[in-house]
């Protein structure tokens, strides 16, 4: 065969290798996501009896609290007619509070609905839409990043590490939780937009360019190296990752404090000495402000114009600017100086560091309002009674293998890639993971205090393992090299048992017998709460405390506000319920007071201790004992011989609507029973 002819055959054939793999894990990330939701179908309609009317749908339920705090913010933004939603009667009862959430997954929710019942052939109502497109929003979002995403790692780091990307991002389970049929929320958002940021920092050099021309001189099929950008590719990489941090930054503030923090410490290690092949471009950084800073912004003016929320420091804000600003600068000046304890240098930076300095004395000194964690009540509360804030040791004790079962593979880069990229010789390949594992070795430490960091620790990992294996495949020993590809090929076969068992366990779930606890825990709420709307039919001033982890859903399928909910905005909510669930007196004069101004129509009150009770007693400045020790001192524990307040008498009917017995008839020699174990009891009117 003619050579130029060979090489266009060959130029075909790896272009439809990379097509064919794409269509391939396509079908098997949309094969898997079909079956989760059938299999959740096959639950609820093995229900008996069907807690809707013949001829009409009986809604899904979702496995997330935040997921139905998003789609109720969605309804009843539609409901309104508006296009903003900036206060909430979900809970606070009967007053409602504030909403400061980025509009941008409520936005996605309503044009999805929109478009749904724009599509439909008959009149969609507008619930059964926005349930629709809950389930599909993350899914229809794992697409819209991943795509680009692998065509670009194919293009940069060649199309074995992408492909490894690609495959093990849809099938390991840490990453594919966020991307399920039952849980549209904000924190999947979240992880694309600092896994983008790091990437696009990444191909841009973290600030140091190409010395005397761009990249290597081949461009290898297989695998390639992150070679040393042009100026003009830094720039337009360093632009793309700050429009990428504007949009964590719009999501949420909290958040993306630390991971700025974390992205400015990460940029520090790029300062040392580098590679041959390389020299530092300050000015880069004034290109990422230049793109975060006016995004941020445009952000803040479209969910707030023109009514702003004041000193609200978890969210989007000008002090977020400020800081932004000045460690932005901070790393443009110290890129450029070698003598970094001169006077010149104190100078330069000096203005910087005084733009970084209100953020933080304003979230440690200001007052309360400033920031939800001033408030002594819910620093408790996220301290000791919520599961994501508590440090990872607990759960390493409880399950030793946690970490290898759930990260895999995952975990050799994160420990060889420090030493490989911090040796005396290193080269272009391994430049780029000096900040790279940096970041990821510090949202380590991060998830090792607070398990809720687990989630943004696993977003950086697929992409330090294309680079790990990349700066392997073009080291200088052979043995470095025979390394990347096994390291690959495990990643391939993890990828592969990861999916047939997940497609295994899909097909199994789809009988009730077999599925998850917590899906029919998930759907007896769901019944429980269309029954709480049957029995408050007419009565719009409803208002109920206790189960705040199940307000949103309550509210979603009810309509029923709550008083407490785990939602930073609700301490006034806090306040009030742990008023009245910790009063212990006979009389309990603080909490009727409390009940009655909030016009309270119930208290739901679990059978077990578990949930509610062990709050409320910790809430109240109580100390942190074992569970059973802060059940037995409720008063509302709802044990049998248990004196209640004067105030307060069980609502027999209620109780058993919410706790009557579900059967899942899968079959008929198959019965599946739960039950809800919730009680309810009423206030008792004053005697005049």
């Amino acid at each position: 065969m003619h050579p130029p002819f060979a090489q266009h055959a060959r130029l075909l054939r790896r272009t439809l290798l990379v097509f064919l793999f794409l269509l391939a894990i396509l079908a098997l990330f949309v094969a898997n996501a079909v079956l989760l939701d059938r299999a959740s179908l096959a639950l609820v309609r093995s229900a008996i009896p069907p807690d809707t009317l013949e001829g009409i749908a009986e809604p899904r339920f979702f496995t997330s609290p935040d997921s139905y705090a998003w789609l109720s913010h969605t309804r009843d933004m539609l409901m309104a007619g508006d296009w903003r939603i900036r206060h909430t009667r979900m809970d606070n009862a009967p007053h409602g509070r504030p909403m400061h959430w980025s509009h941008l997954l409520i936005w996605e929710l309503a044009a999805h609905a929109r478009l749904l019942q724009t599509l439909s052939p008959s009149s969609l109502p507008i619930s059964r839409a926005i349930e629709m497109a809950g389930r599909s929003a993350m899914p229809v979002f794992t697409l819209l990043f991943l795509l680009p995403a692998y065509w670009i790692l194919v293009r940069k780091t060649g199309f074995l590490p992408a492909a490894a990307f690609f495959a093990t991002t849809v099938s390991v389970p840490f990453l594919t939780e966020s991307q399920s049929v039952f849980a549209p929320d904000h924190h999947l958002l979240q992880q694309a937009f600092l896994a983008s940021t790091l990437a696009c920092l990444s191909f841009a050099g973290w600030g140091r360019v190409a010395v005397g021309g761009a990249g290597v001189p081949t461009r290898p099929f297989w695998s390639r190296p992150l070679a040393p950008p042009s100026p003009s590719a830094a720039r337009r990489w360093f632009v793309l990752a700050g429009a990428f941090h504007a949009c964590l930054l719009w999501v949420g503030g909290s958040v993306w404090l630390v991971v700025h923090v974390v992205l400015c410490l990460s940029a520090l290690a790029a300062l040392a000495p580098p590679a041959s092949g390389f020299r530092a471009e300050p000015r880069l950084w004034l290109f990422f402000l230049a793109s975060a800073l006016p995004l941020s912004v445009a952000f803040y003016l479209l969910e707030y114009a023109p009514r702003f929320p004041g000193m609200r420091l978890e969210v989007n804000h000008p002090l977020h600017w400020l800081f932004l600003a000045g460690s932005t600068l901070f790393l443009s000046r110290i890129s450029s100086f070698r003598e970094l304890g001169s006077i010149r240098f104190w100078r330069a930076v000096a203005l910087p560091l005084l733009l970084v300095l209100p953020l933080p004395l304003a979230l440690l000194f200001g007052p309360a309002s400033w920031h939800a964690l001033h408030d002594p009540l819910l620093r408790r509360l996220h301290a000791g009674f919520i599961d994501e804030f508590r440090p990872l040791l607990p759960r390493l004790a409880a399950e030793p293998a946690f970490l290898p079962a759930t990260f895999r593979f995952f975990l050799l880069p994160l420990v060889l890639a420090p030493v490989l990229a911090f040796r005396r010789k290193a080269s272009p390949a391994t430049a780029a993971l000096r900040p790279l594992s940096v970041a990821s070795l510090l949202l380590a430490a991060l998830f090792a205090g607070q398990l809720r960091w687990g989630l943004l620790f696993a977003a950086t990992l697929p992409f330090l393992a294309v680079v790990f294996s990349t700066a392997l495949a073009f080291s200088a020993r052979p043995v470095f090299r025979r390394l990347a590809f096994v390291f690959l090929a495990a990643l391939f076969c993890d990828a592969a048992v990861s999916t047939a068992r997940q497609a295994a366990f899909l097909r199994g779930w789809s009988s009730p017998e077999r599925c998850p606890a917590h899906w029919l825990r998930e759907d007896t709420l769901k019944r429980a709460a269309l029954r709480m709307a049957l029995a408050f039919r007419g009565d719009d001033s409803a208002a109920i405390a206790g189960l705040p982890h199940d307000a949103p859903a309550i509210y979603y399928f009810s309509g029923i506000p709550s008083l407490a909910s785990f939602y930073w905005e609700n301490a006034d909510g806090w306040h009030a319920e742990s008023a009245i669930f910790s009063d212990t007196s006979p009389n309990a004069a603080e909490a009727r007071a409390v009940a009655e101004g909030r016009a309270l129509s119930c208290l739901l009150v679990p059978d077990t201790p578990t949930d509610l009770p062990l709050l409320h007693a910790a809430l109240a400045g109580q100390p942190a004992l074992p569970r059973e020790a802060l059940y037995a001192r409720m008063p509302l524990s709802a044990r049998d011989g248990a004196s209640l307040p004067a105030w307060l008498a069980p609502d027999s009917a209620l109780s058993a609507a919410l706790s009557s017995t579900n059967y899942y008839h899968p079959a008929p020699e198959t019965r599946i029973r739960y039950a809800l174990p919730v009680r309810a009891f009423r206030p008792v009117p004053q005697s005049p």
